[in-house]
């Protein structure tokens, strides 16, 4: 667990479990209840039928027919389950060995050689068959592989999860999940992506808990009080730091004077970007503050309080500096701290950054606290939250 600090008060971001482990990040974008299918989509497990398999699953069958939720029918490799509102379904292991099942609404499955658990009631086949592999063909997933290797019998259900033990040990563990915005299963054993065969697209159900970002602030605060670290430029012009992460901009002349932070980090064209500042203005003055080759006007008006402005930019140039500028009367003066800058894109993926402040602040309120103040340099790692911007 880690702490972000808002003035003095210490938020809780939670970094893996409570442990303090950090998860390694996900390789999906997201987990998700299920996987529907709408009668024309199927995957193909990798997995081949033997005598020692033990199949665990879970579906939902509603108002529509389903014929096989999974399996493979060539002779002695035959093993497969389906299930009907009509209302019986049936499981097969081998080529004779055949059983009428009640299956329709939620099903949690268990099949193996002795017969097939329905919701906790057992059933036991027409016969003993031993089962044995036909390399090559494996079972399928929403349909069943048929004699001829092609897929038949879709189903048009859910699909929770669909476990594959073989004498005893986990050999398969899929799980329904969005990768690049396309539903499919992942296998947490093989660390394998499965998609769609068929035609169409699979349904993917509510997402399930949280979703990882990569958390990151990429201004260091502690700058503005090293002179080193702050370059200054205009006509007669003054800058001073303060130890509270602030600095003092004076002008008297006739060009802008401000200053800019050394670079820590190149900007990436296109990326887009949260600035976030807290600024007093001491004199009637406007103030403005530039990143990645883009500028923005902030105020124009007295305010002797600190007042905090954010506005989401997207970076033209690789420019590193972030600039603090004021203009326009001598004498203006302005104070400016807790600058903050967050790459959108690095944090969620482009095209899901979000699209106005408004937008922000409220995933930043959900997901983090109060979007106030000063957040410290991260340079990037992950966290997990509720849920992205694009989402709301």
């Amino acid at each position: 667990m880690a702490k972000l600090y808002i003035g003095n008060t210490a938020y809780k971001v939670m970094l893996g479990d409570n442990s303090g482990h950090i998860e390694d990040p996900l390789p999906y974008d997201y987990q998700v209840e299920y996987l529907e299918s709408t009668g024309t989509q199927y995957i193909d497990t990798g997995t081949l039928s033997y005598d020692d398999l033990r199949i665990e699953s879970k579906w939902h069958l509603s108002s529509v027919d389903g014929t096989v939720f999974y399996g493979i029918r060539r002779n002695q490799s035959t093993i497969s389950a389906g299930g009907s509102i009509r209302p019986t379904g049936y499981a097969r292991w081998g080529s004779t060995a055949y059983i009428s099942i009640i299956s329709f609404g939620d099903l949690e499955i268990i099949q193996d050689a002795s017969g097939i658990n329905v919701n906790g009631i057992r059933y036991r086949y027409s016969a003993r068959e031993i089962v044995l592999p036909d390399e090559g063909h494996t079972m399928f997933l929403f349909a069943w592989r048929n004699a001829s290797d092609n897929a038949s019998g879709f189903t048009k259900a859910k699909c929770y999860y669909y476990k594959v033990y073989k004498n005893n040990t986990l050999i398969q563990d899929l799980i329904p999940v969005v990768k690049d915005r396309v539903p499919c299963m992942y296998d947490k054993v093989t660390k394998t992506f499965f998609y769609n065969q068929g035609t169409g697209s699979f349904i993917a159900g509510p997402r399930v808990g949280g979703v990882h970002i990569v958390w990151n602030q990429i201004i260091n605060n502690n700058d503005f009080t090293n002179s080193e670290n702050v370059s200054v430029w205009g006509f007669n012009r003054v800058t001073k730091s303060f130890n509270d992460n602030s600095m003092e901009l004076s002008y008297d002349g006739n060009v802008s004077i401000g200053s800019a932070l050394k670079p820590l980090q190149d900007a990436v064209v296109g990326h887009k970007y949260f600035a976030l500042y807290m600024i007093k203005a001491l004199t009637p003055t406007n103030c403005g503050t530039g990143y990645g080759g883009q500028y923005k006007t902030l105020i124009w008006q007295v305010d002797t309080s600190w007042n905090v402005y954010g506005y989401i930019l997207t970076a033209k140039s690789i420019d590193k500096h972030v600039y603090v500028y004021v203009n326009l009367g001598n004498g203006n003066k302005v104070n400016v701290q807790y600058v903050t800058l967050f790459d959108l894109t690095q944090m969620f993926g482009e095209g899901n950054e979000p699209t106005s402040v408004a937008q922000f602040q409220q995933w930043f309120t959900d997901n983090i606290g109060p979007l106030d103040t000063y957040y410290p340099y991260n340079k990037g790692e992950e966290i997990k939250v509720k849920y992205l911007p694009k989402d709301m």
